[in-house]
């Protein structure tokens, strides 16, 4: 008997996950994340400014939790990004150790929501810099993929959008 019911949920997923679906979406929900380094590169030893768009195409505003926008000395607008892919010459093996750590001062009672309306971009700076690599940022050229984390669509969804793989250069 377990076995004709497992087979018939094989089979309703099956038909359920492929009947009638020509093509699945790219992007089932419009929230896009797009990082971008500093044209002409960096210089190792120093910091990796980067910006990273957030963008909503949904019909209604979205959030995004963090202590901040831009570099602030402790790490505030590094709460929602991840570095989930990072390699250097072409080689496939992430170089990722450790992403930094928030610590706010005693004087900051928590994150703030950023609100992001529809079809609005939110921008948020960040130094690379910040997370720990395998050998560290040695000169080379990067291949990079940001992740923003806990974007809030609704009091009951927050998801995590990556980016496309971006590219640049340490001298």
């Amino acid at each position: 008997m377990m076995r004709g019911c497992a087979f018939v949920a094989a089979m309703a997923v099956w038909s359920w996950g492929y009947s009638g679906m020509e093509e699945v979406p790219k992007k089932q929900i419009p929230i896009t994340v797009a990082m971008q380094p500093r044209a002409g590169g960096y210089e190792q030893g120093k910091p990796i400014l980067v910006t990273v768009n957030l963008t909503n195409g949904l019909p209604k505003s979205i959030g995004f939790p963090t202590y901040a926008l831009k570099p602030n000395g402790w790490g505030g607008e590094t709460v929602g990004l991840s570095l989930v892919d990072i390699y250097r010459n072409s080689v496939k093996n992430n170089l990722l150790l450790a992403r930094p750590t928030a610590e706010p001062p005693y004087l900051v009672s928590g994150m703030g929501c950023e609100v992001v309306g529809p079809d609005k971009t939110l921008t948020i700076v960040t130094d690379l810099s910040q997370w720990k690599l395998r050998d560290g940022w040695l000169p080379g050229n990067y291949e990079i993929t940001v992740r923003v984390d806990h974007i809030v669509v609704d009091s009951y969804t927050t998801v995590s959008t990556l980016s496309d793989p971006v590219r640049l250069t340490i001298r």
